[in-house]
């Protein structure tokens, strides 16, 4: 008997930075100040038809897969990762499975003995299927950029603290001395100091 996985979902949570303006070298379509800071603006806000959330879902993928009952556990998952071919890392994820219409909603595979309740009551069905939601998830250890990336925002928000009591921002750039405060967001020390590293 085979068994039918009905949807084998990944979810991925890589985050892919947004690409700035006048990254190719060209100019800025704004008109010039008298002065230039050499600031690299915030990235362009979207335009019309595109929508944007702040919690937006992850974007899942969706495929159909066949599983034979006497399989192991190993041979099901690295099946999950052919078939997610080049979108799944296989060091970092976590399986779960659903069967439709029974108790078992999001059960955590585990280890052998989650895997053997899931194929005995599959088996019991009329229609043996299951839904397998594999969900990458990012390692929480930095690498070597990331960590100097880092440490270079700490040391320009710490050279940057504005001490003036008049202005309103923890961290700014006071353009020249007399002149208005420009607020450093994350988004500006992060974009500095990915050009420093």
């Amino acid at each position: 008997m085979n068994i039918i996985i009905i949807s084998g979902s990944i979810q991925l949570t890589h985050y892919v930075a947004g690409e700035h303006a006048n990254y190719d070298g060209s100019e800025p379509d704004q008109p010039e100040s008298q002065y230039h800071d050499g600031f690299t603006p915030l990235p362009p806000r979207s335009s019309n038809g595109e929508k944007r959330h702040k919690n937006a879902k992850i974007t899942s993928i969706n495929r159909i897969m066949y599983f034979h009952e006497d399989s192991l556990l190993a041979q099901l998952l690295d099946a999950a990762i052919e078939t997610l071919d080049q979108h799944l890392h296989p060091n970092n994820f976590t399986a779960k499975y659903t069967i439709l219409c029974t108790a078992y909603k999001d059960i955590d595979i585990t280890s052998i003995k989650n895997f053997d309740v899931l194929i005995t009551e599959v088996q019991k069905q009329r229609s043996p299927a299951f839904k397998l939601l594999v969900t990458q998830t990012k390692t929480s250890k930095p690498n070597n950029e990331e960590t100097k990336l880092n440490e270079h925002i700490t040391e320009l928000s710490q050279l940057y603290t504005c001490e003036d009591r008049s202005c309103k921002f923890p961290i700014c750039w006071p353009s020249p001395t007399d002149a208005k405060h420009v607020h450093l967001m994350p988004l500006h020390l992060k974009t500095w100091a990915a050009t420093i590293v």
